[in-house]
């Protein structure tokens, strides 16, 4: 089986992505077990494990499904058990993992009510066990058409409770006997904490991210620049520090005396507990299971073939958990990995120049990650690879060694310590600025949307046709044909949404706020209604978290960049409140706006007139609207019915804008309330409606009687936030509604809303089934 065992790990992983697509056993199972017997007939001794790996691999991955299933029930609310993670304080928000005495592990978020809980709950450590009062609660799925799936998330972890304790003091927590783990968990915190106090302040989260593999106090916006740019990887843990680490800890100890053997034998003992110091993420321990392999095949003095090396370590990693399967790390690290091995004699023979080898290590390792980076990210930057040539060596060879070397020089000799980090400061932040300023630029990203598995399975073949004639050394003039295949099916992901004839109007889940957004066929034109935002009290500086979510950027740029949507051709502001622009910030720069239209009027909230004057300065044209203005676009036409005139009320001067879309007649009325629907009676009267966007999120000052008997709307669609503190809907709109017998859909019960329309054929989906 010598190097073979990449068929095997191949067909492992087979079996476990055939079993989590819902393939039926049974079919499974006869398919396989025909081929056994053929493979036993004719003495196919490498088909027939492979199979029966394929088979194994299945099987295990039904009964690891299910068995993960809970056995807590909703009315618990007395917890006791042992934090299982690091203890994570990001403003005023703790979060952790606590394996309850049962042996099932939930996760811990509890809010700070004072700032000077903040010391105790420093104390928090891995390992203590913990005893409070709660509740218990479902994790949140996902709530638009491609939000990242929270809920799925943790039951591949074999979670699937959230705890809120009531309080959390001193007294909650308490040290009890510790396991070696524990111990090593620890240490890795001691040392997370160790450069919170004693590094410079703009270092400390690439510090602590390259030594120990916590990424909590990187900035959001430095995060988002390295992911932006095809750089995210430089944070992980990988197999090149890994490597370095080996490297220099070899050296070290044979100029210390240590004899070969035995400084093997101390590095395979000691890779275990590094891949535990570093945070264990699959990329990590990949580096370090395929080390360990290395390690014993030189002292066993046995040759070992590169892809049993990562073969083995996928096998052994997807055993102990096979839903790792489905990581984004661990795909990535896999798929690069075993295609540089498979490169590398092909790379060492043609090209014999370093910086050849690197350019063709490189182009390699970014095709084989290109089409699942475009799966998850729906976007690829034109300058990941030129600053990979920049950053790799920048990050590998001298911020990580120098941040090892000041991390221990700190502890020990803090006189040469404080100067090197004082250095190490001045240079990473230069490059930090270097890249914040590139990614402020926006330039050479595209965006094509997220791509169907068809087309990522096409993506693949393209590119592997590619590198089998790139190998076989033919003329080059036959590279042509796969580039022109790879390029073609990029083009057809990039125009195929101006190639469909179905238009689309979707409600977002912007929780208590609005965003609509409407797509017409062929993408003759984008609008977006609104765009969310917080509401929110103001935060004491303590409180402020580094990663809090924001709408604008978490919800509505996130769903542009999935559906492929490079420009809003007019982004309608309906009013000032943040829950309806608070987001609109995070859409420039990041796509591009035809125009902005606002109600005419005065705009006295300050971020409003803020963010008006932002957008003229970008260059966004800003249109201010009133009653009997509109436009056409194509056959369907968009008339505004309001704000008629100037008045006070805020929510009364919300535009309202009527349209035909897909057939019916649609109402988008802001946060509209009793005086202003009586206004637009008046001045339109016979308006009759299909679908009615509810004004003021159900507010009882909304949707009046008078107002649902004059527009008579067959739907009514409710943007609110689950369990919000205004109690919206009212209970009072929701019975007028079904009084009327109007069709109430709402995003705090059904998520993101989704209506449909091709020729005939119209529908309204949503993501909460």
């Amino acid at each position: 089986m010598k190097g073979k065992w990449h068929l095997i790990g191949l067909s492992a992983i087979a079996g476990i992505t055939a079993a989590s697509f819902n393939v039926p056993w049974y079919a499974a199972s006869l398919f396989v077990a025909t081929f056994l017997g053929f493979c036993l007939w004719r003495r196919r001794w490498l088909p027939f494990v492979c199979s029966l790996t394929f088979l194994l691999a299945f099987c295990y991955f039904l009964y690891v499904d299910d068995s993960n299933v809970t056995t807590l029930s909703s009315g618990q609310t007395h917890f006791s058990g042992t934090i299982a993670s690091l203890p994570e304080l990001d403003g005023d928000q703790l979060t952790f993992q606590m394996k309850l005495r049962s042996g099932e592990d939930v996760r811990v978020s509890y809010y700070l009510q004072r700032k000077s809980q903040v010391p105790s709950i420093r104390r928090y450590r891995y390992g203590m066990t913990c005893s409070f009062s709660g509740d218990l609660t479902k994790p949140a799925g996902a709530s638009n058409f491609y939000a990242f799936d929270y809920r799925k998330y943790l039951y591949r972890n074999h979670i699937h409770w959230q705890v809120t304790p009531n309080s959390l003091t001193a007294a909650t927590c308490g040290n009890t006997g510790y396991s070696p783990y524990d111990r090593i968990q620890q240490w890795r915190g001691a040392g997370i904490r160790w450069i919170e106090t004693h590094f410079p302040a703009d270092i400390r989260g690439i510090s602590e991210a390259l030594l120990f593999g916590w990424r909590t106090n990187v900035s959001e916006d430095l995060l988002q620049a390295y992911r932006n740019l095809g750089l995210i990887h430089l944070l992980a843990v990988s197999g090149l520090h890994v490597g370095l680490v080996v490297g220099a800890l070899y050296f070290l100890m044979l100029r210390f005396g240590i004899t070969r053997e035995r400084g093997l034998d101390l590095l395979f003992l000691l890779l275990p507990l590094y891949a535990l110091m570093t945070g264990a993420s699959p990329s990590v321990v990949r580096a370090c299971v395929m080390a360990m392999v290395v390690l014993a095949a030189l002292r066993l003095r046995h040759r070992l073939h590169a892809l049993d090396g990562i073969s083995w370590a996928a096998l052994l990693m997807l055993a102990i958990n096979p839903y790792q399967l489905f990581q984004t790390g661990f795909q990535l690290s896999f798929l690069v990995s075993f295609t540089l091995i498979v490169s590398a004699p092909f790379i060492q023979n043609r090209y014999h120049h370093p910086l050849s080898q690197l350019i063709a290590i490189s182009v390699i390792a970014q095709l084989a990650a290109f089409p699942i980076l475009l799966y998850r990210f729906y976007a690829i930057s034109l300058l990941s690879l030129p600053l990979n040539f920049l950053f790799i060596p920048f990050i590998s060879l001298i911020v990580l060694p120098f941040v090892s070397i000041g991390f221990f020089a700190s502890m020990f000799f803090p006189f040469i310590g404080k100067p090197l980090l004082a250095v190490l400061d001045y240079v990473i932040q230069l490059a930090h600025r270097l890249l914040m300023e590139i990614d402020s630029w926006h330039l050479g990203m595209l965006v094509f949307g997220k791509p169907s598995l068809w087309l990522v399975f096409m993506l693949y073949a393209a590119i592997f046709y590619g590198f089998v004639i790139w190998e076989s050394g033919d003329r080059k003039l036959r590279l042509v044909k796969p580039a022109v295949l790879f390029i073609g099916l990029c083009l057809f992901q990039w125009f195929s949404p101006y190639l469909s004839s179905t238009g689309e109007v979707t409600m977002l889940d912007v929780g208590q706020g609005d965003s609509i957004l409407i797509e017409l066929p062929h993408r003759r034109a984008v609008y977006l209604i609104d765009t969310g935002g917080k509401v929110g009290f103001e935060k004491e500086p303590w409180q402020i978290q580094k990663h809090s979510f924001m709408v604008g950027r978490d919800v509505v740029l996130h769903e542009l960049k999935a559906r492929g949507i490079r420009k809003i051709d007019k982004l309608i502001l309906t009013h000032g409140d943040k829950d309806h622009s608070g987001g609109a910030k995070a859409l420039f720069g990041k796509v591009q706006i035809g125009s902005i239209l606002f109600g005419k009027g005065p705009v006295e909230e300050k971020d409003v007139r803020q963010l008006l004057v932002q957008a003229e300065q970008l260059g966004i044209p800003v249109q201010f609207v009133e009653a009997g203005m509109g436009w056409k676009s194509g056959d369907v036409v968009f008339t505004i019915l309001n704000p008629i005139g100037r008045r006070e009320n805020e929510n009364n001067r919300s535009i309202v804008i009527s349209a035909q879309l897909g057939g019916l007649k649609w109402l988008f009325v802001g946060d509209l309330e009793k005086e202003g629907e009586q206004r637009v009676m008046r001045g339109y009267p016979n308006l009759n409606i299909d679908v009615l966007k509810v004004g003021h999120h159900g507010s009882h000052t909304s949707t009046t009687e008078s107002f649902l008997n004059e527009i008579s709307p067959r739907v009514a669609l409710i943007s609110v936030g689950e369990n919000n503190m205004y109690g919206h809907p009212s209970p009072i709109v929701i019975k007028r509604l079904e009084v009327h017998g109007v069709k109430v859909l709402r995003t705090d019960i059904k998520g993101a809303i989704r209506f449909r329309f091709k020729g005939d054929i119209r529908d309204f989906t949503w993501v909460k089934q």
